[in-house]
């Protein structure tokens, strides 16, 4: 099945909202995940969308596959096993911050077929008009993920040099 001419999000189905935060301490803390999960269910009762689960992966990089990502995989077969229509996330750089993990979960999205939707935009990823939009946004999503990591990188060489404990205390026994 080709993929839907559809732009914006349908109004009706069910969905299963996944979230995602990358960092361990904004897992710790819950930064993040709740404004997703709360942006997420406004926007599924604005849209008459039924919610049937939520899945999460906390402190989980978005550049990993189906294979190290619990809760995109469990959204992934709920879809595919006809549970739900739609995966419906915060924003298309929850689902990845690697332009080929987006395009296999795309892929996979319009075999089975099933949506994926973003709260923060209503596009549906999946639709042929949306189709070039979501790959900048997966470009964007993976410069923006390998600036963070130069960010942090550099963070840690001037720390380093600073108290010689640039990636945090050495572990007992180091």
């Amino acid at each position: 099945m080709g993929r839907q001419n559809r732009k914006q999000a349908s109004t009706t189905g069910k969905v299963v909202v996944y979230l995602r935060v990358s960092g361990d301490e904004q897992a710790k803390v819950g930064h993040g995940l709740d404004s997703q999960r709360n942006a997420c269910l406004a926007f599924a009762g604005q849209h008459s969308l039924e919610v049937l689960e939520v899945c999460a992966d906390e402190g989980i990089s978005g550049t990993l596959g189906l294979d190290r990502r619990p809760g995109l995989a469990r959204a992934v077969t709920l879809c595919e096993l006809r549970q739900a229509d739609s995966i419906l996330t915060y924003s298309q750089d929850r689902i990845a911050r690697s332009q080929v993990v987006f395009e296999i979960v795309r892929d996979r999205a319009t075999r089975a077929p099933f949506r994926i939707i973003t709260a923060r935009d209503g596009l549906d990823l999946t639709t042929q008009e949306n189709e070039i939009p979501g790959d900048v946004m997966a470009l964007v999503a993976s410069i923006e993920r390998k600036m963070i990591a130069r960010r942090l990188l550099a963070g840690r060489r001037e720390r380093s040099k600073r108290d010689g404990l640039g990636s945090g205390f050495c572990p007992f026994g180091y």
